[in-house]
């Protein structure tokens, strides 16, 4: 039930009970109804692994972190009540250890109509989200590792590599997705 053969005929069950909805699409419809589509997908991949996915404009712990230590170092201090607030993010990929939750990937999701200049905010916000996330990682001691994350724009994606070499952060494209 759960090898990767089962998850993939469960995952091709999935998209053929859903190729209404997949071929029936509109250009305007808003960023939540494609998102919601992907989502079964995802969950049927994640089953029965320590990665799980937080979805629902959630924000990464690992921004918020980096929020408080750039406020202390401004001098800004928030009330008691005040929570730290960081970007919205899709959909973020999470594992515990220990019972802490940590941040392994941010992933992002527009609508098929989304402008240009929409489209490359949400790819540098992405990108720096997971900047974030990998520089967390490597102070942590995770060496030799690397962020894998996607952005979305309606049905056509892509996934990318996100590394840290000799000081400097690299985004490699893997080959396009289309659903």
């Amino acid at each position: 039930m759960n090898s990767d053969r089962f998850k993939m005929l469960a995952i091709l069950q999935q998209v053929i009970m859903q190729f209404y909805d997949w071929s029936e699409r509109e250009d305007d419809e808003s960023e939540t109804t494609v998102f919601r589509r992907f989502a079964g997908l995802i969950d049927i991949l994640c089953r029965h692994i320590i990665i799980k996915m937080k979805n629902g404009e959630c924000v990464t712990q690992t921004t918020q972190d980096e929020l408080i230590v750039l406020q202390a170092i401004a001098g800004f201090v928030c009330s008691s009540n005040e929570k730290p607030y960081g970007s919205k993010i899709d959909l973020i990929a999470t594992t515990r250890l220990d019972g802490k939750s940590y941040d392994l990937s941010s992933n992002e999701w527009k609508k098929q109509n989304a402008s240009e200049s929409i489209l490359l905010k949400q790819q540098a916000k992405n990108i720096r989200t997971n900047a974030s996330i990998l520089s967390k990682l490597l102070r942590m001691g995770c060496w030799n590792t690397l962020i894998l994350a996607m952005d979305w724009k309606g049905v056509n994606g892509y996934a990318y590599t996100l590394s840290f070499i000799n000081g400097v952060f690299g985004a490699y494209p893997l080959p396009i997705v289309f659903i």
